[in-house]
Formats: C-alpha cells, structure tokens, sequence
C-alpha cells in the first residue's frame, strides 16, 4: 500500500469518526450525505472546527457544503493536506491561511448587504492603463498574479455561506488572475462588451476579487484593472500599478519576484480603530433620497456626468459647495453626508487595502447658512482623516464624497503608459448621489439615478458648486 493511500485512508477515517460523533450516527458509508444525516450549517462549522483541531487543517466550510458526501469531504481534506506550490485550484481556494484579517465596520456593512442579496458585490474600481509599445501578454499576466500574491487584501474573500461577514485570506500558491485578451480592432462592439465584462459584479466567495483584462487595439493596449470596493479602495490603485511595475520588472530580468521585499497590508489596527471611532454601528435604515427635480421625459438607467473642475479646489471647499449647490437646487437640509479621503496613518506601509472604504463619516447637514455648511466640512474632513470623532450618528447617506489621489503613469518593459481613467462602480444600494474628485488632474464626476433626477438639473448643480472656483 502506498504512503499516499494511507494518508487518504486516514483521513476518511478521521472524518467519519468526526461525523459519527456530530450526527449521532454509528454507520457512515462513502456516499452518505452529510445533510441526509442529519446536518445543518451550524453542525458544519463544527465540523470544520473539528478537522482542524483534529488534524491542523485550515478548511473552510463553504468548502466542506460544496462537497457535502463522506468521499466529497475527504477529498478537500486530501487537497488542505497534501496541495503543493504548483497545484491548481479547481473551485475557490478550499485551503485558507490561519490569519483571517477583521473587517471594519463599514466594509462589514458593505459584506452584509452583498450577502443579503445573491452574494455579489456592490461597488468595484476600474482603471485603465494606456499601453504603446511592445508588450508581452504572458509576461504581464505573470506579474498580475505575483502582485496580488504579495498583497493580503487582494488574497481576502467572504465565505458568506454560513458567516457573511466572515473575511479570509486564500493561500497565495492557490490564487491566479487570468488576464483576459480581447482584440477590438475596428470593432467597437468588442471594446463596449470588454469594459461591461470588466465592470462586472465579483463573487464575494470567490478569490482572487480583481480581474485583468487587456484589449487591443491595432499596435495599442488598453489594460483594464477591476476590484472590489471591499478589498481595495482608489488610494490604493497607484499602489497596486506600481507594484506590478516592480513584478513586471523583476520576471522580465529573470528574478524570483520572491525575492521582493514587503508590501505589509494589515488592517488590524485600523480595522480596530475604526470601530472604536464608529461604535462599531454599521447604518441601518431605508436609503435617503435628495429632492432634486424630476426628469420630464424618459431617462436611462443612470450616467456618469465628467467635469473639469480647477486643480486649486480645495477638498473643504468641494465639499462646503456641493452642499450648497444642493441647498440651493432643492431647499433640502440634507439629512446626511459621506466623506471618503486617502487615509494612511493608521495602515503601516503603504500596501493594497481598502483604507479609504473603512474610513467614511457621516454628518447632518446644518442650514443653508454657508458658514454653518463650511464648519460642518471642515469637520467631516478632520473625521475623514483620522482626526476626530464624526459629527453625528451613522446612518445612510444622501451625498457621498470621494477623493482620488492622482494614479501615475508605469513603465512596463519598453512600453510607455498613461493612465485613461479611474472610475467607481456601483452596483446595489447607494446615496442618491455620488461624487468622485480627482484633485490632480482636476476631474470631478458624479453618478446618479437619471430614472429619478433630471440630467439638467443635476449637471447645473455639478455645475454650480465649481463656478465660482472656475472663474477665480
């Protein structure tokens, strides 16, 4: 009899005897169903709490429901035992590190609502890269799965079958980015059906929760970056090109990318503060809406509205006339306000993370007296950057306001680069509208229902809020 054999006939044993003792059951055959017996979701995490006490396996019970026959369970078991380096996994990792990183309670709240629909996520960030030159597909792939090996975020995922807000980390070795080629040369179609695909929702329970896709275009590349807004936020997007310029480098010198030092991307401390900060209290309640004016006739699904706006605007400034801009358009007191803003300070070296998601700050907004509107920015920024506690109470909010850093061209072998766009996507329950300032190089874009407001009216608040600066 082989070592192998023995391995595999210890094991099933092993999980027998671990079935006989939680389903009460004396006699366990091959093909017995571990729920035909009696088990439920909360038997099944006691059996993988088991199995690891037992046998110092680190399975998941997401892994365990898939394969729910005494023979289904030894084979995961077989694979956390015996999975080496050059492995491939066949189904989302079922083998995870023993660190499972916390989530903070606004990344929790963005899980919990994902779980609460079909398990999709809700929000992702898209960049595209501008590629001229030479560039080899197969090298570039290579270094887009090095560099999400090398940072903890983009390893994290949500089992969500039996716990939602759950994170865990899929072990490096068992984690690839397929980078997709579509070639839209004269085509048009292509290039329209390559971004939908890219700007798809991602699987929450199924690592790695970043795609790659690269599409051609005569001698010109378009490399198109998607992750999910759980694990990644925009101030960590010129992180992550950089790193794959780095990766990129190394595999092209015909190094070991092992050989690189860091990145670090631990959210303990931050995850940790954050919930001291917020009273861990996630926001509850029905969505709010902004009373802008309706459309008059028919209106799409939703659009993005770009606008240049002048690269002297401060954040608070943003901010206080946006508020404004919407007191102004509506007579509303806004009831509440969201501000987002790269945070490092609490991360540790900068790696790949979702900093700026755990970070937002919600605040009643005053009168229309701008002063007051001033004052309340001004302290929803200091929140925002770690420098004070919020100035009211969570709950949903109506306005959101993102700040992107600038994302900085890559040298990729003797390719030249310019980044095309950073852009976030939302895909379920959000505010009513949504603002994303890039400072440099003075971009402002908002997203909105056009099914509920009217494009006119919205792009004069756009509008509005930057006039004044415009014109100084």
């Amino acid at each position: 009899m082989s070592a192998g054999t023995d391995v595999t006939t210890g094991l099933q044993d092993a999980v027998r005897d671990a079935w006989s003792e939680l389903l009460g059951v004396r006699r366990v055959a091959a093909d017995d169903d571990f729920f035909a017996l009696g088990g439920d979701s909360v038997l099944l995490v006691r059996l993988a709490h088991r199995l690891r006490a037992d046998l110092g396996l680190d399975i998941a019970p997401h892994a365990l429901l898939a394969r729910p026959t005494l023979d289904g369970m030894v084979a995961v078991a077989a694979r956390a035992d015996t999975a080496g380096p050059d492995g491939a996994a066949a189904q989302p990792p079922a083998v995870v590190s023993r660190r499972r990183p916390p989530t903070g309670p606004w990344q929790g709240e963005r899980v919990r609502r994902a779980w609460d629909g079909d398990g999709l996520g809700t929000a992702l960030w898209t960049v595209g890269v501008r590629i001229r030159g030479e560039l080899d597909a197969g090298l570039l792939a290579e270094a887009l799965t090095w560099t999400i090996r090398r940072h903890t975020a983009l390893l994290t995922f949500f089992p969500g079958v039996l716990a939602p807000l759950t994170a865990e980390l899929a072990l490096p070795r068992e984690v690839e980015c397929p980078l997709t080629v579509v070639d839209a040369t004269d085509s048009l179609a292509a290039a329209a059906r390559a971004h939908a695909d890219l700007c798809a929702p991602f699987e929450l329970a199924s690592p790695p929760l970043i795609r790659a896709m690269l599409v051609r275009d005569g001698a010109a590349h378009l490399l198109g970056l998607a992750v999910d807004d759980t694990v990644c936020d925009a101030a960590s997007i010129p992180a992550l090109l950089a790193d794959l310029a780095t990766v990129h480098r190394r595999l092209a010198a015909g190094d070991d990318p092992d050989g690189l030092s860091g990145p670090v991307s631990d959210f303990t401390a931050l995850a940790a503060a954050e919930r001291e900060r917020a009273g861990d209290r996630p926001w509850v309640g029905p969505q709010p809406r902004l009373k802008i004016p309706p459309p008059s006739g028919a209106a799409g699904p939703g659009r993005w509205r770009t606008t240049r706006a002048p690269r002297s605007l401060s954040v608070e400034e943003l901010v206080t006339d946006l508020l404004m801009a919407i007191h102004q358009v509506s007579g509303e007191v806004l009831p509440s306000l969201l501000v987002e803003h790269p945070r490092r300070d609490l991360a540790g070296p900068a790696g790949v993370g979702p900093y700026a998601a755990l970070t937002p700050v919600w605040a009643p907004c005053p009168s229309g007296d701008r002063e007051d509107v001033a004052r309340l920015a001004a302290s929803a920024l200091r929140a925002a950057l770690g420098q004070g506690r919020p100035p009211g109470p969570p709950g949903p909010p109506c306005l959101v306001v993102r700040i992107a850093p600038p994302v900085p061209p890559i040298v990729l072998g003797a390719a030249t680069t310019e980044v095309a766009w950073l852009t976030r996507h939302e895909l379920g329950p959000s505010a009513d509208v949504r603002v994303l300032y890039r400072p440099d190089p003075g971009e402002l874009s908002c997203e909105y229902d056009t099914a509920r407001h009217d494009p006119e009216t919205v792009g004069a608040l756009m509008a509005a809020a930057i006039a004044e600066r415009s014109a100084g």
